[in-house]
This record gives structure tokens, C-alpha cells and sequence, in this order.
């Protein structure tokens, strides 16, 4: 509202009017809660998985990911009362769980509208699989982390390192850019790595915390033209179903589609439901469950259908299945790993190879049951039949490999207590447990007895009081 104020003149005897203005506060933005980062290649095939973005969220903010996800996200995704225990059990929750956090069920969607209500951006569910929900089985998404190491490689040269979400998808094995493999076993130590760990890192192994990627000078062609053409088929109908913003199909109009497909499409084309299951790789009565409606689909079964009646995923879905013609029918991929073609060669060639991985003796040293997978056995039981006193050789290895790793990691984490002790020291700050946990990037349950005891070592040398000096 204006007002007017007046003010005497010196040299006259009258007034000067000066306007005022009643100015309301001026309203601020809500501010979010973190550094609003973008997700990398949204609305594309490479588009960044949530699990990536979780992790690069908390490099950004300078914490380990097991501080990030229990300080921010833990909140979200507790119902009721925030207690210490609804706290613990969450957090290993999510690490246990942490390969459906990229999926399809309620993990997914509670972490994503977390994210999307601490950084004030509604994007985050194009991490997930959420839109598919439809489409996908969880037995369709990976367990543990898969990558390409070069790209890791070359994403790294470009400043930015994501994990991309297709590669959380078990029928995604390859890496068209690179025609090669994705890995599964971080190739310092050899173990499989976790989505999310308490102290995961975008490219990089949770166990022994080294780089995932490297760069070769020649692409690395270790897969044939058979697996590639799959592959490709693969990767073109998961663009086309995540390019779909507005993919509006049911499970049961899916049942009804697969049904139509067996009963009007294949007989329309003078196809029997035997002939196709063949080439297929599945047997009559998973075709005869579908029709009845009964039987339950993944993408991979989905894809597998359209692949071998060479129909595109995207004409499956919208188009009138009774009047498509089939002109070729391709065989499905072989089920069985590269690995496993071994089983045919025979004991003595088979022991060969053995006693030159033996010879070999790489570093780290090979687990027992990968040696088996890869001389085509079933199990170890099976390998150590044949083989009893290599099988005990190689065990004895990793064993003690093992133990050395872990004697590293021991060391490293016990100087890590004592620097941390000595600066509470300095500073004047209790070194708690609590405090000492918080610094190691665990929780204070998983705090062990001889990092306990350890604690109280230090303590006692350096002439720090120690409280509650009872039962550890």
C-alpha cells in the first residue's frame, strides 16, 4: 500500500512529500536438501543406474556411501517409529537387497522419490526399472555389479564415471561398443562386487577398493556373430521399451498377448508349438502353461519369443498379433556359458589345463569353484573326484591369500585408528566408540572385539581416560 511522508523545507515554510512503500518479504525457493547432481544419459540406452547416481551423490558430498544412505535415505524407507534397531535393519537391508534398488519393487521406488525429494527434481524413477514393472521378473536383475571395463575407461578420461543401467540386466552380458564380455569378478581380487557397500565406489571393486577398468589398444572380439546378433537384439528392445515415457500395458493384457501368439500367430503361419519351443530352448509345457495362462514371463522370455519369430518387441506389443507374418524363424541363444563346452573334453585334457593353471600360479590366485565352472564341472565335489590333491593345492592358496588380504586390511584400518585417536587427542574430542565407528565408515555393531581392545591400547598409551572401562 502507498503512503506518503513529509519532510520541512529550510528554505521555504512548506513541506516535501517523499513516497514510501510497504514491500512484503519476498518469498525464497525451497532449497534442496543436497547438491542437486544429474543423472547421466537420461532418456537414452545409457542412461546411469540409481545404484551409480547413490554413489556418485555421495563422492559429491565427500562421504563414504554407508554414510550417505543411513544419514539420508535411511529415514525413507523406515515405517513407524525411527528406532536404533529399525535403523540397523534397514541399512543392511539395503545392502543385502541393494541389486533391487535398480529394480522393479518397493526398494526402487521408495529410494528414488527419496532422491527426488531431496534434490527437488522428479527424474530419478529413469534410473530404474519401475516403468517396466510389467514387463520384468526381479529374477531378471542382476545380483551383483557387471561392467564393461573400458567404458569405465574411457568415462573416466571424460571426467565423469557412472555404471550404466542396463548393465543391472542378467541378459545384458555384452558391451556392443566394445564387442566384448561384461565382467563380473573384479580381476585384482577376484570376487564378485557388491551394488552397494558401506564403502562402494563407481567403478571400483568394495573389497579390495581398486580401479575396475582398463584400456586396451584393440577391441577384444571374444564373442561370435550367433551371440552378438542376440545381444544387439537385446540391447534394441530395451531402448525401445526404456525410450517408451508412457508404456501403458498390463500383465494380464501380456498373458493375453502370449497366448494369442501361441494359438492365432504361430497356426497362422503354419508353425507348431513343439517346433517353436525347440528353438526356443524350452519345453512344451512352459508354451502350454502361457497359453493356459498360467505360466509367468520375464523380459527374457519376452525378448526370446520375439528373437526367434524375428517380430520386433515394439510390434509384439502394439500391434494386431493375427495378421503378422513370420518369414524366419532364428534359434534362441545357447543356455549354456562358454565355460561349460569344456565338459566334453576329456579327463586327461581337462587335467592339463589344471596343472597349467597350477604352473600358472597368477595373483591373485583362482577360487576353486570358478576353476571347476571353467573345466566344466558341476561342482567342486565333482572336480575334486578327479583331481583331489590340485583341488587342495588351489583351496590352500586362495586360503592363504585370503588371509594376507585380510591381514592388510587390519593393518590398514588399525593405523587408521590410531591417527584418528591421536587427532581427538589433539583436539580434545572423546575418541567414543561411537566417534570411532562413524570415522571407519561402519557401524558401532560390526565394530570388532579386537578393534575394541585396540582403541583401549592406544588410549592407555597416549594417557587418554578411558569410560566405562567394563566388558567390551
Amino acid at each position: 500500500m502507498k503512503e506518503h511522508m513529509g519532510v520541512k523545507s529550510n528554505s521555504k515554510n512548506d513541506w516535501i512529500n517523499f513516497e514510501t512503500w510497504d514491500a512484503d518479504i519476498p518469498k525464497m525457493p525451497e532449497r534442496s536438501k543436497v547438491i542437486p547432481l544429474q543423472p547421466m544419459s537420461i532418456g537414452s540406452l545409457d542412461v546411469e543406474s540409481l545404484t551409480s547416481y547413490i554413489l556418485r551423490m555421495a563422492e559429491a558430498h565427500s562421504v563414504t556411501s554407508g554414510v550417505f544412505t543411513k544419514e539420508l535415505l535411511l529415514p525413507f524407507l523406515i515405517d513407524g517409529e525411527i528406532t536404533n534397531s529399525a535403523l540397523t535393519n534397514t541399512h543392511y537391508r539395503i545392502y543385502s537387497k541393494s541389486f533391487s534398488i535398480n529394480g522393479i519393487k518397493m526398494m526402487a521406488i521408495n529410494l528414488s522419490s527419496a532422491l527426488n525429494e531431496l534434490t527437488l527434481e522428479k527424474n530419478k524413477e529413469q534410473l530404474t526399472f519401475i516403468r517396466l514393472a510389467e514387463l520384468m521378473h526381479i529374477s531378471d536383475i542382476q545380483t551383483r555389479r557387471q561392467w564393461c571395463p573400458q567404458c569405465l575407461e574411457e568415462l573416466k578420461m571424460n571426467k565423469t564415471v557412472y555404471e550404466k543401467l542396463i548393465w543391472s540386466v542378467k541378459i545384458v552380458n555384452t558391451c556392443l561398443v566394445h564387442r566384448r564380455r561384461l565382467e563380473s569378478n573384479c580381476p585384482h581380487c577376484g570376487e564378485q562386487v557388491w551394488f552397494i557397500n558401506i564403502k562402494s565406489r563407481v567403478g571400483y571393486c568394495d573389497k579390495c577398493n581398486k580401479w575396475l577398468g582398463f584400456r586396451l589398444e584393440q577391441t577384444i572380439n571374444d564373442i561370435n556373430e550367433e551371440e552378438f546378433n542376440w545381444q544387439l537384439w537385446v540391447h534394441q528392445s530395451l531402448e525401445y521399451l526404456l525410450s517408451c515415457n508412457n508404456l501403458s500395458i498390463s500383465k494380464k493384457e501380456i498373458c493375453e498377448r502370449l497366448k494369442e501368439f501361441f494359438s492365432v500367430t504361430l497356426k497362422n503361419n503354419n508353425i507348431t508349438k513343439k517346433d517353436f519351443a525347440e528353438y526356443m530352448g524350452f519345453s512344451r509345457h512352459a508354451v502350454f502353461e502361457w497359453i493356459r495362462g498360467r505360466g509367468t514371463f520375464s523380459i527374457y522370455s519376452l525378448i526370446l519369443i520375439c528373437f526367434c519369430s524375428n517380430i520386433s518387441l515394439k510390434r509384439f506389443l502394439e500391434e494386431n498379433l493375427s495378421t503378422i507374418t513370420i518369414n524366419k524363424i532364428n534359434w534362441g541363444p545357447k543356455k549354456k556359458a562358454l565355460g561349460n563346452e569344456r565338459i566334453k573334453l576329456p579327463i586327461e585334457e581337462r587335467g592339463s589345463i589344471l596343472k597349467r593353471i597350477i604352473d600358472e600360479n597368477a595373483y591373485p590366485p583362482p577360487r576353486l569353484g570358478d576353476v571347476a565352472k571353467m573345466l566344466g564341472f558341476l561342482s567342486n565335489e565333482s572336480l575334486r573326484a578327479y583331481f583331489p590333491i590340485e583341488c587342495k593345492l588351489i583351496s590352500k592358496r586362495y586360503k592363504e591369500y585370503k588371509s594376507q588380504v585380510k591381514k592388510e586390511n587390519q593393518i590398514s584400518i588399525e593405523t587408521k585408528l590410531e591417527k584418528y585417536i591421536i587427532e581427538c587427542a589433539e583436539t580434545g574430542v572423546y575418541p567414543s566408540i561411537h566417534l570411532v565407528a562413524k570415522k571407519l565408515g561402519v557401524h558401532t555393531k560390526y565394530v570388532t572385539f579386537h578393534l575394541k581392545n585396540k582403541r583401549h591400547e592406544i588410549m592407555r598409551n597416549l594417557g587418554i581416560y578411558i569410560k566405562n572401562n567394563g566388558p567390551r
